[in-house]
């Protein structure tokens, strides 16, 4: 009787030393990537905040030649505030005021263009981003890949950011040639 039960015990240890074994070889396989460093660091997310920069100092300058314009016509109520009639100068006042209200709401109208300008290009990336990581994972049999802002803890060994900016890289440089 006493082998039966120690052969049963001995199987049980086995399966689950062979079943932690195979958990074990599952886990190795999660990676962690870091989509915001991916975008700052590969080559395609630089060149997209280039855009970006680019965009936004071309609405800065505009912006910029609007508010001079009211700045120069207050000036010129300032100097001439003593010469002009009290209704010249009323009009005049209304119309800088109606000026700074355009001013205000141009600007609110060129920060959305450039967040929406921004939104567009990053979703770009992410998709090519995704296509990259889910390639990689196929390749090299990942079981899981998670942005690192779902991971409340990660070892740094299973951080793929690099490895997924370098595959990123090459497509990315791959599709610049074909364009």
């Amino acid at each position: 009787m006493m082998k039966k039960n120690s052969k049963f015990v001995l199987a049980i240890v086995f399966v689950w030393f062979t079943a932690g074994a195979a958990f074990a070889a599952d886990v190795a396989n999660i990676g962690i990537v870091d989509l915001q460093e991916i975008l700052q660091k590969s080559d395609s997310g630089k060149a997209a905040q280039g855009e970006i920069t680019t965009y936004g100092n071309k609405l800065k300058e505009d912006f910029d030649a609007r508010q001079k314009e009211v700045e120069d016509l207050k000036n010129d109520l300032e100097r001439e505030s003593f010469v002009i009639d009290k209704g010249q100068r009323e009009d005049r006042e209304r119309e800088i005021r109606i000026k700074i209200n355009d001013i205000k709401t141009l600007q609110r109208k060129y920060t959305q263009e450039l967040k929406e300008y921004e939104a567009k290009l990053v979703k770009e990336i992410h998709k090519d981003i995704v296509d990259v990581i889910e390639s990689l994972g196929k390749k090299e049999g990942f079981l899981l890949i998670i942005e690192r802002s779902a991971a409340l803890y990660y070892p740094k060994t299973i951080d793929i950011t690099d490895k997924v900016i370098e595959a990123y890289n090459k497509t990315y440089s791959k599709k610049n040639k074909d364009k």
